[in-house]
């Protein structure tokens, strides 16, 4: 409880400062380029067991970038000092570092989702130890499935995200894995080795399946039409 009010408190402090309008300025309207604009800062978290405070924060290339600070926070200085004791993560400048992160169980790691080459909608999960960081990566972290370079992970169609933490291994997430089809399967990723053990295969995913799934989607066609055909003739019939 003491952690969470502490981040909330450092939330204030990041937007106070990097916010681009001051807190005490009245405007009848706003800026279209302050309402269109992206956010200086975004995705505050806590880590599961309230070490860390975790954040991304625009570095001067625009790119949205990985900031961490330890928790309990030091009192800020002034509102324009931002928030104590936070240090940068990533350098990335070509685009932002990622849409989603999240801390593993043991407060070891941060995982951040990312696609591997930008608009190739194949999105690796990736890592940075947090201890050992002590400077930007400007390469972000390691990508955990930089041998499966066709996979793609945890953001499918429809669902949603799709990755777990389970509490019994913080060395393990549970991800959905596809190669670009709607059909995915369920797989084990191990964030020390970066193997990838598949958990349950989706039963369309093998000729098998996808012959099943085709006879079925002809035996709808075949039931529409057939339906169709009959009220067709119901009509016919009863119209004088």
């Amino acid at each position: 409880p003491h952690a969470d009010f502490v981040a909330l408190v450092a939330l204030q402090v990041a937007s106070c400062y990097y916010s681009r309008l001051p807190l005490n300025t009245r405007m009848t309207a706003i800026p279209l380029h302050t309402l269109f604009s992206k956010a200086e800062a975004a995705a505050v978290k806590v880590s599961p067991n309230a070490k860390y405070l975790a954040w991304m924060a625009r570095t001067n290339g625009g790119a949205l970038n990985l900031f961490c600070a330890s928790l309990p926070l030091r009192p800020p200085s002034n509102v324009n000092s931002g928030i104590p004791g936070g240090r940068q993560l990533t350098a990335c400048q070509s685009r932002d570092i990622c849409f989603y992160f999240t801390f593993t169980r043991d407060d070891s790691r941060i995982l951040y989702l990312r696609e591997t080459e930008h608009g190739s909608e194949l999105y690796h999960l990736y890592a940075i130890d947090i201890e050992q960081t002590q400077a930007p990566l400007s390469g972000g972290g390691i990508d955990l499935l930089a041998a499966h370079p066709k996979v793609t992970c945890c953001v499918g169609f429809v669902g949603g995200l799709q990755l777990w933490l389970p509490r019994s291994d913080p060395n393990i997430a549970i991800i959905s894995t596809g190669r670009g089809s709607l059909l995915w399967d369920l797989s084990e990723l191990n964030l020390a080795s970066g193997s990838l053990r598949t958990v349950a295969a989706n039963p369309a995913s093998t000729w098998l399946g996808i012959a099943r799934l085709l006879a079925a989607l002809l035996l709808h066609i075949i039931l529409v039409v057939v339906c169709r055909v009959l009220e067709m003739i119901t009509l016919g019939l009863a119209t004088p």
